[in-house]
């Protein structure tokens, strides 16, 4: 087990730093795309802030070993607590909503027999670009990124 997820966590960081295929893979996330049953998944904005708190949040490292569940995502995105049942069930929706779209993009992965998922190579090669894109290219980046994860948790 420990072996598996030391060589995940390798093959992930090995695979993080771009060079000139950042943009072929920030232009498929800019697409719509089909999910492996034929539903439609609607397109990624790789260089909104929501969209980056949403990547930086599935790349951070707490999830390189087990993987993440949707609380543990929300977790991630909305710091602070629901105010009431209706906002952690909307939460909780929306958050299912945000998983299948990256399902459905090949950015993270369904772990058999379970309700974990992990990152894929090829999640780590987009998401990665589009976080390192918006850090390089808007130095306001951390306070639009703290901003941003503040209103979605209100």
């Amino acid at each position: 087990m420990a072996h598996a997820a030391n060589g995940r966590l390798l093959e992930t960081l090995a695979r993080v730093p771009l060079t000139g295929e950042a943009v072929a893979e920030l232009d498929t996330l800019c697409q719509p795309a089909t999910a492996g049953t034929g539903a439609r998944v609607g397109a990624f904005n790789p260089v909104a802030i929501a969209t980056v708190a949403l990547f930086a949040a599935v790349l951070s490292g707490d999830f390189t070993i087990n993987g993440f569940r949707n609380r543990d995502l929300q977790g991630k995105l909305h710091p602070a607590a629901a105010a009431d049942a209706a906002e952690a069930k909307r939460r909780t929706h929306r958050t299912s909503r945000l998983i299948g779209k990256l399902r459905g993009h090949g950015l993270i992965t369904k772990v058999k027999n379970s309700r974990l998922y992990r990152l894929t190579p090829r999640g780590a090669k987009a998401m990665g670009s589009a976080v390192r894109f918006r850090k390089a290219d808007f130095p306001s980046y951390h306070r639009d990124l703290e901003a941003a994860i503040a209103q979605l948790a209100a």
